[in-house]
């Protein structure tokens, strides 16, 4: 019987999203549009102008079953060495499930949790995140963005102090073939039509200034959501985050 990674250490390793937002997490909550408009940011009293851009966050960081209401998509997560493709927890699951439970909200659970550990409310130009287990606080990523977008840059307080959390559209790939992407160790297979490569980096605020101790590089494709994660982590070093679909 496996083991279920304890919730603590599975949420620090696989970051946030992303989705991404663990992410910075598909389907469509609202409406697409090609102009500017101003949202509440979640801070009381606080608003900010949000820039429409090319590729809507939605469609990508949430698989397509989350289109309708009632959709439920489940997957356990494997994390290898980039070193020599070790399986760090052979016999542990680490399990992520998303459903949509209105029609601009996508909940996220871990390991089969009753209640939900982050919840998205999907609006016309931001992703607003509720992280439960952090006395849910919130933070918005910016919906619809280009190449180069940083579309998440939020503080907030965790069990290892006060963090920031920034994530930045790399690239749009036309395709993306998961064999080659793990190097020799052949950790995953499929080839995926247009990909976003996201960048996320965590780290400690210190001084006001952030000294990072977590670099990941996610690759989501339309309508399935995270494909790949790679990057440094905290205590594990290099390593490949592989969804097992």
């Amino acid at each position: 019987m496996k083991e279920h990674l304890p919730f603590l250490f599975s949420r620090i390793q696989f970051g946030l999203i992303a989705i991404f937002i663990s992410a910075c997490s598909g389907g469509s909550g609202g409406d697409s549009n090609n102009t500017e408009d101003t949202e509440s940011n979640g801070s009381e009293g606080s608003s900010s102008v949000v820039t429409i851009g090319q590729y809507d966050l939605t469609t990508y960081l949430f698989h397509q079953n989350l289109d309708l209401v009632g959709g439920k998509v489940s997957y356990e997560i494997k994390l290898y060495s980039k070193v020599d493709g070790t399986d760090y927890f052979p016999s542990l699951m680490i399990e992520e499930e998303y459903e949509k439970v209105s029609e601009d909200t996508v909940i996220f659970k871990t390991n089969g949790s009753i209640e939900p550990e982050n919840t998205f409310q999907i609006k016309d130009s931001t992703i607003q995140e509720t992280v439960h287990t952090l006395e849910n606080q919130t933070r918005d990523i910016q919906r619809f963005v280009d190449i180069g977008t940083k579309h998440l840059d939020a503080d907030g307080e965790s069990i290892l102090g006060a963090q920031n959390a920034s994530c930045t559209l790399i690239e749009h790939l036309d395709s993306f073939d998961l064999r080659t992407a793990t190097g020799s160790f052949n950790l995953a297979s499929g080839v995926y039509d247009d990909v976003l490569h996201i960048q996320c980096i965590t780290g400690l605020i210190v001084d006001d200034a952030v000294v990072p101790h977590t670099d990941l590089h996610h690759y989501f494709a339309n309508n399935f959501g995270p494909i790949l994660t790679e990057g440094t982590i905290l205590l594990l070093g290099e390593a490949y985050i592989v969804p097992q679909r």
